[in-house]
């Protein structure tokens, strides 16, 4: 109950606080620290419930796409409102390291999707984010870590061989591929070891 209570606080406080903010143009700032001094008390409600991966995980990303809705169109603070959070993440990720690291690249590849670069650069970024996140989760049997981003470096791979045009980018795409699925493979066959 009091896992549920957590949860429901976070999201629907951050929900309320995206909502209020939209009365208040200008001042989307206060409303955006806001979301994120309510993700910080979460974590340290979490850390004392630890009811499982699952929940902080689903609560950083409603905490994201509410930062995101206040901001809106202002890329540059939602980037930075974002890199808060990963801040914030890395705090617990000794304890927690395999779901604290899927937290923090989910929160890092927002970061990178709010910068003004270029959508062939941010697939680039997500790209190699993702692969990274994948391989580290195969490597050290993080479940929640290689689950999550196994899908997302399918969707940016594919994405990166639509947008890129040259030899070199499906190239350099196919080598990345072929990294991750090596280190995938290699580590598949090993007995599992579940992180916290």
């Amino acid at each position: 109950m009091k896992a549920f209570i957590m949860y429901a606080v976070a999201v629907i406080g951050g929900y309320a606080l995206s909502e209020v903010s939209q009365q208040w143009f200008g001042r989307e700032w206060i409303f955006g620290l806001l979301i994120v001094l309510l993700f910080a008390l979460f974590l340290e409600a979490w850390k004392r419930v630890k009811p499982g991966g699952a929940g902080l995980i689903f609560v950083t990303i409603a905490t994201l796409l509410n930062i995101g809705y206040v901001f809106f169109v202002q890329y540059t603070a939602k980037a930075i409102c974002s890199l808060f959070i990963v801040i914030l993440l890395i705090r617990l990720y000794k304890q927690h390291k395999d779901v604290v690291l899927t937290a923090i690249a989910f929160a890092a590849s927002y970061v990178v999707l709010n910068l003004e670069t270029g959508n062939f650069l941010i697939a680039w970024s997500l790209f190699l984010i993702s692969g990274v996140a994948t391989a580290i989760g195969f490597k050290y049997h993080f479940r929640w870590l290689k689950r999550c981003f196994a899908v997302v470096f399918g969707i940016s791979t594919l994405l990166l061989l639509i947008l890129g045009s040259s030899i070199q980018s499906h190239f350099l795409v196919f080598a990345m591929v072929l990294a991750v699925g090596g280190i995938s493979y290699n580590s598949f066959g090993k007995p599992l070891r579940t992180a916290k």
